[in-house]
C-alpha cells in the first residue's frame, strides 16, 4: 500500500496530473469494453458460421446427388470454411459409408445376376440401371454375360421366324401375326443391347439389325464375294458396291414397311430405320473390306488401292443421295481410322498428283497455249495447263471434301493442292523471268501472225496467272473450304486480320503481284511499239507549212492504226472485258503521251497544221475505239496553245 502511494505521489504531484490520470483510467476502460465487445462480436460469427456449415453438410448428405457429386460438395465446403478436423472426419466417415454401401450393392447384384432367372426384359433394367450406378467393372461384366445369353436366344428365336418368310425380296406374307412377333423381338433385342453395359458402348450398329440381315443379305453377300470365287476380286470392288446399292434400292423400302416398328419405345425411335439398316450393312462388309485393305497395301500396283477408295467414296455418295444415309460412312470407318490405310493414300495421291503435274507443265509441249474457245467472249481465257491443273485441284477436292476428319483434310490440301498451285507459281515466275531476257528487246513482227510474238508470249503468262486467280477465288467461295476455314479460325478474335481471309488468300496473293509484273512489261513493250509505229508519222509531217487542212487520215497514220488495231483485237480475245477496257485505257494513255511529248511539243504549227492534227487523233481515237478520256483532252488542251 505505501509503495503505491508513493508511485501516486511521484506520478501525479499536483492537480492537473489527477485529471489526467482519470483522462486515461477513462481510456483504459473504453478500450477494454470494445475489447469485449469484438469478442463477444466474433465468437457470434463463428457460431452462426458453425450452425450454416452442419446445414450445408445436412443438406449436401440428404441430396439426391451420386456420391461422387457428394463427396466432391463436401470437398469444396472444406474448402470455403477451413480444414478443420470435423470437416475431415465428416468427408472420412462419408467415403466410408459408400464403401461399405458399394460392396453391399456389388455382392447383391452380382448374387440376382448369378443365381435368378430366366430373366425379363424389366428385370434386367432393373439390374442394369443398378449396375450403371455402380459402374463396377466385375458386375458390368457378369451382367454383359447374362444379357448376352438372352441375346442368342432371341437371334435363335428370330432366326426360326426368318425361314418362314416365303420371299425376302417380296414379303407379302399373309400371316401379319408373323412380322408382330418378328417386331417383337427385335424389339427385345434392342432394348437388351441398349441395357448391355459392354455392348452398347462398343457396338456402333444394332444387333437386332444384324440379326434380320442374317439369312438374306449376309449370306448371299459371303457366297459371292468371299472365298475363291471369280466375283471375290481385289481389283473390282465396283462389282460388290453396286451388288449391295442394288440389294438396298430393292429392299430398303419393304424392310422400313415391315420392321420399323421395332424401333419404337426404344432410345432410337426418333431415329430412320433406313439410317440402321445401312450401318449393318457396312458391317457385314467389314470382314471382306478389312481383309481387301491388307492385301492391297501389300500390292506391288497402288492404283488398286486408289481404285478401291474412290468406290468406297461412291458408295457413301450413293448413300447419302439416295437414302440420306448420315451416319458414319465407308470411308470414314475403314479409311480415316485406319492410319497406315490413310497415309498409303495420302503419299499415293501425292505421287499421282505430282507425276501429273509432270506431265501437264513438261511433257505437253502446248502446256502454255492459249485456248482460244475456253471461255466466251468478255471472260479471261485459260491455257492448256492452267485449265488440266485445274481439273486435278478439283478431282482431289473430291477426294476428302465429304470426310469427317478435320486434320486429314487439311492433309490433302497442303500436302497436294497448295503445293500444287506453288510450284505452278513459281514455273509462271520463272518463265517470266526468261521471258524479260528474250523477248523485252524483240520488236513485233506486224507483218506475220500475232500468235507467234512477244506480246503473245507474254499473255500465255498473263491468261495462266488471270484463269487460276479467277478458279482460286471461286474455290474460296466452295462450302468445303468456307466450313474449313471457320472451324480453324472459330477461336480467333474479331480483330485478328488473319480470320477474315481464306486458304488460298496467300496465293491469290502472289499469283496478283506477279500480273502487275506482266502489265508492267506489258506496257514497256507497247510504249516501244508505240514510238516504232508513229516515228514515220512524226519524220513526214511540218506542221507549220500545211496550207489547206485535211480532214482525212493522213497516210503515214495508216499502217500504225491497223497494226494497233490488230493488237487490241488480239488482244479482246484473250482477256476478261474489264481488264480489255483497262488496257485500252493506257494505250491511249501511251499514245497521247507520245503525240504530245513528241510532236506538240517539238514543232511549230499553223492553223492548218492544228487542224490537221486534231482530224488525225480523232481518227486513231474513233478507228482504234480509244476511250476519250482526260488522255484524249490533254492533247486538244495543248493544240489550243498552239493557235
Amino acid at each position: 500500500m505505501a509503495d503505491l502511494q508513493g508511485f501516486i505521489n511521484h506520478s501525479f504531484p499536483n492537480l492537473p496530473s489527477l485529471e489526467r490520470l482519470n483522462l486515461t483510467a477513462d481510456s483504459i476502460s473504453q478500450k477494454r469494453e470494445t475489447l469485449v465487445s469484438k469478442f463477444n462480436q466474433t465468437s457470434s460469427v463463428q457460431i452462426d458460421n458453425a450452425v450454416l456449415l452442419v446445414s450445408k453438410i445436412k443438406e449436401i448428405l440428404g441430396s439426391t446427388a451420386s456420391d461422387d457429386d457428394k463427396i466432391g460438395q463436401l470437398t469444396q465446403l472444406r474448402h470455403d470454411y477451413g480444414s478443420t478436423d470435423f470437416m475431415v472426419n465428416v468427408i472420412q466417415k462419408f467415403q466410408e459409408s459408400v464403401a461399405i454401401r458399394r460392396l453391399q450393392m456389388k455382392s447383391s447384384l452380382l448374387e440376382a445376376i448369378q443365381h435368378q432367372g430366366p430373366f425379363s426384359i424389366n428385370s434386367i433394367k432393373e439390374i442394369s440401371s443398378n449396375a450403371f450406378q455402380l459402374a463396377d467393372s466385375d458386375v458390368n461384366d457378369s451382367l454383359h454375360d447374362t444379357i448376352m445369353d438372352s441375346i442368342e436366344e432371341k437371334k435363335a428365336l428370330l432366326n426360326e421366324l426368318y425361314h418362314r418368310i416365303d420371299s425376302w425380296d417380296k414379303m407379302d406374307s399373309k400371316d401379319i401375326s408373323h412380322f408382330v412377333n418378328i417386331n417383337s423381338q427385335l424389339h427385345d433385342l434392342i432394348v437388351l443391347q441398349t441395357l448391355d453395359p459392354v455392348l452398347s458402348a462398343s457396338k456402333l450398329h444394332l444387333v437386332a439389325f444384324e440379326s434380320l440381315l442374317s439369312t438374306n443379305l449376309q449370306v448371299k453377300f459371303a457366297f459371292h464375294f468371299s472365298g475363291k470365287k471369280k466375283t471375290n476380286n481385289i481389283s473390282k470392288p465396283e462389282w460388290w458396291v453396286d451388288y449391295l446399292l442394288k440389294w438396298l434400292d430393292q429392299h430398303a423400302s419393304l424392310f422400313n414397311l415391315h420392321f420399323s416398328v421395332s424401333l419404337k419405345d426404344t432410345i432410337y425411335q426418333e431415329t430412320f430405320f433406313i439410317d440402321h439398316l445401312i450401318t449393318a450393312v457396312r458391317e457385314i462388309c467389314r470382314e471382306k473390306i478389312c481383309s481387301d485393305l491388307d492385301m492391297l497395301l501389300a500390292h506391288e500396283n497402288q492404283s488398286l488401292l486408289t481404285h478401291f477408295i474412290g468406290e468406297l467414296r461412291r458408295l457413301d455418295k450413293s448413300l447419302s443421295d439416295n437414302f440420306y444415309w448420315s451416319s458414319s460412312g465407308f470411308i470414314d470407318t475403314f479409311i480415316l481410322e485406319n492410319d497406315q490405310v490413310f497415309a498409303t493414300w495420302l503419299q499415293n495421291e501425292c505421287r499421282f498428283s505430282f507425276n501429273r503435274f509432270d506431265d501437264i507443265i513438261n511433257t505437253d509441249l502446248q502446256a502454255f497455249e492459249i485456248d482460244l474457245d475456253s471461255n466466251l467472249k468478255g471472260e479471261v481465257k485459260s491455257t492448256k495447263s492452267s485449265l488440266n491443273l485445274k481439273i486435278l485441284i478439283e478431282n482431289t477436292t473430291k477426294n476428302y471434301e465429304n470426310m469427317n476428319n478435320l486434320n486429314k483434310q487439311l492433309k490433302f490440301l497442303s500436302e497436294i493442292q497448295l503445293a500444287l498451285l506453288n510450284s505452278y507459281y513459281q514455273r509462271l515466275e520463272e518463265g517470266l523471268k526468261s521471258f524479260e531476257s528474250i523477248y523485252m528487246k524483240r520488236p513485233i513482227d506486224h507483218n506475220s501472225s500475232l500468235n507467234a510474238s512477244s506480246i503473245e508470249r507474254l499473255f500465255r503468262i498473263i491468261c495462266s496467272l488471270k484463269f487460276m486467280i479467277f478458279q482460286l477465288e471461286h474455290w474460296s467461295q466452295e462450302l468445303v473450304f468456307v466450313s474449313l476455314w471457320e472451324v480453324i479460325n472459330k477461336d480467333r478474335s474479331a480483330t485478328d486480320n488473319s480470320s477474315s481471309t481464306t486458304f488460298f488468300y496467300s496465293i491469290i496473293s502472289h499469283y496478283q503481284k506477279l500480273v502487275k509484273k506482266c502489265n508492267h512489261d506489258l506496257i514497256l513493250i507497247m510504249e516501244r511499239e508505240i514510238q516504232s509505229l508513229m516515228k514515220s508519222y512524226f519524220s513526214l509531217n511540218d506542221w507549220s507549212s500545211i496550207e489547206n487542212p485535211d480532214s482525212s487520215l493522213s497516210a503515214e497514220l495508216e499502217f500504225p492504226v491497223k497494226a494497233l488495231a490488230n493488237i487490241l483485237t488480239f488482244v479482246e480475245n484473250l482477256i476478261s472485258t474489264a481488264d480489255y477496257l483497262s488496257f485500252k485505257k493506257e494505250i491511249s494513255k501511251l499514245l497521247s503521251a507520245y503525240i504530245i511529248s513528241n510532236i506538240i511539243h517539238l514543232n511549230r504549227f499553223n492553223h492548218a497544221g492544228v487542224s490537221n492534227l486534231k482530224y488525225d487523233v480523232q481518227h486513231m481515237w474513233r478507228q482504234l475505239a480509244l476511250p476519250k478520256d482526260e488522255s484524249y483532252r490533254a492533247i486538244n488542251k495543248e493544240l489550243a496553245l498552239k493557235h
